[in-house]
C-alpha cells in the first residue's frame, strides 16, 4: 500500500539481530518488499533519542515504538507510542493513513519493532 501511495522504500528498523530479521521478514513480508535493518547496538536509534530503557522488565535496551515518513532525508512525520506495549501510531494501517495524507515522490516511510 505505501508503494501505491508513492514511497519509495518500507523499512523496519529493530535492535534484534539479523538473523531474527531474517525470520520476521519471512514471516511477514514474504514477497520481499520491506527492507529490514538492525540496529543491534542502537546507534540508529540513540541518534534519532529512540532508546527505551526496559531493563526492568528483562528486556534490555530496546528502540521504542514509532512511525516516521522521511523526504529527502528530512523528517517530516514522526509519530512515538505514548505506550511501549501498543503499536497504535505506528502500526501499518496508522502509517498508511497518514503518509496518504502527506506522500509526495521520493518519500521513504519507516517504522519500528523494539
Amino acid at each position: 500500500k505505501f508503494r501505491k501511495l508513492g514511497a519509495d522504500i518500507v523499512v523496519c528498523v529493530s535492535v534484534n539481530d539479523v538473523f531474527v530479521l531474517h525470520e520476521w521478514a519471512i514471516a511477514t513480508d514474504p514477497r520481499g518488499q520491506l527492507l529490514f535493518l538492525s540496529d543491534g547496538n542502537l546507534e540508529f536509534t540513540r541518534a534519532l533519542g529512540m532508546m527505551l530503557d526496559a531493563s526492568t522488565f528483562g528486556f534490555g535496551k530496546r528502540t521504542k515504538r514509532y512511525g516516521m515518513i522521511v523526504v529527502n532525508g528530512v523528517i517530516k512525520m514522526l509519530r512515538i507510542e505514548p505506550d511501549p506495549t501498543k503499536a497504535e501510531w505506528s502500526s501499518s494501517q496508522s502509517m498508511i493513513d497518514a503518509f496518504s495524507e502527506s506522500a509526495r515522490p521520493a518519500t521513504r516511510a519507516f517504522s519500528a519493532r523494539s
